[in-house]
């Protein structure tokens, strides 16, 4: 998988790969919204890659990958790794890109003050969102918070 990307403004980065990043990506295909996945885990990259994914090599907490992924004309950064990893994210990206709207997803809620100490605008629960049997949703809670209207 390449280390940089091309990419128009307006696009949302996506930090990490998960159980919820692919039905996240149709969402944003389906709506004409793009995106940059960075993938620290380079056979995960790279076989993402092979995929079609616009996905990019990279740790995703260090400033150099998320300008890899062109975050100074991102609209939106979107922390889906451990919790940790996504209050670090958050740090990094507010470096990078102090207007990014930054949105965390975290599994112990206890940490959700953390995330937004670190700059996070937005931190959702999927633990909340599936209790409230929105299991298909969590795209749609995530695309609404990056701007994407339903046409």
């Amino acid at each position: 998988a390449p280390e940089s990307i091309d990419v128009g403004p307006g696009h949302v980065v996506i930090c990490a790969y998960t159980a919820r990043t692919e039905t996240f990506i149709t969402e944003l295909e389906a709506r004409g919204r793009a995106y940059v996945l960075v993938e620290p885990d380079a056979e995960t990259a790279r076989d993402l890659h092979d995929e079609g994914y616009r996905v990019i090599h990279g740790d995703p907490e260090s400033t150099t990958a998320l300008e890899n992924a062109r975050i100074g004309t991102a609209r939106t950064v979107v922390a889906d790794s451990t919790d940790d990893a996504n209050a670090s994210i958050v740090l990094a990206a507010r470096d990078a890109n102090p207007d990014v709207r930054a949105i965390t997803l975290v599994t112990d809620t206890d940490l959700a003050r953390y995330h937004r100490a670190a700059g996070a605008d937005e931190v959702l629960s999927p633990r909340q969102l599936l209790g409230r049997s929105l299991i298909g949703e969590i795209p749609t809670a995530v695309a609404t918070d990056v701007g994407i209207t339903a046409t």
